[in-house]
């Protein structure tokens, strides 16, 4: 394979998830909106009910307060909006995918370069020790190959999306 053909390929195995991800149409974020809707996904922090962090979903809520469904406890709490630290809204989950392409490409190319075969064990053999070919050849095929096993692994896991309504420090309220 030609050198020139290798960094061909390579950039575009690199530069078309990315290239592809550019291409969508940007979306507008997004508004705050206050209070949540009943039936949303929040995870909201409140020291004074003792919640850090807590997820559950809003049962009901006013311009006063919330009530909302813990999942931890399976129990239901009246919280005031004045009481609450942190209040994030789920957006949603999304995989990982592109993540993952990009880092098995990156270790993929850097296992392909820096690794080599093993010579042949007779001595005697009249063709020699294989030349093990071109080492950017092996970083490309290292890397492809990496792509596609990362890109599998980063399609498996999913994270969920949050987005801060409010937060307030506890010495402004």
């Amino acid at each position: 394979m030609k050198r020139r053909t290798a960094v061909w390929i390579l950039t575009l195995a690199l530069a078309c998830p990315a290239l592809a991800a550019a291409q969508e149409t940007a979306r507008p974020m997004p508004q705050n909106r206050f209070p949540p809707d009943a039936g949303s996904r929040v995870r909201l922090s409140a020291p004074r009910y003792f919640l850090a962090g807590e997820v559950g979903t809003v049962a009901a809520s006013d311009r006063f307060g919330m009530r909302v469904d813990l999942e931890r406890d399976a129990e239901t709490v009246d919280v005031p909006y004045y009481e609450v630290s942190r209040l994030d809204v789920s957006r949603g989950e999304t995989k990982l995918t592109l993540m993952g392409a990009l880092a098995g490409a990156a270790l993929g190319a850097v296992l392909g370069a820096t690794t080599t075969p093993m010579p042949h064990a007779d001595p005697l053999d009249e063709f020699g020790p294989p030349s093990g070919g071109d080492p950017f050849g092996r970083m490309v095929v290292g890397a492809l190959a990496g792509g596609v096993l990362g890109g599998m692994v980063g399609s498996a896991i999913t994270v969920e999306r949050w987005e801060p309504v409010f937060a307030v420090h506890p010495a402004l309220r």
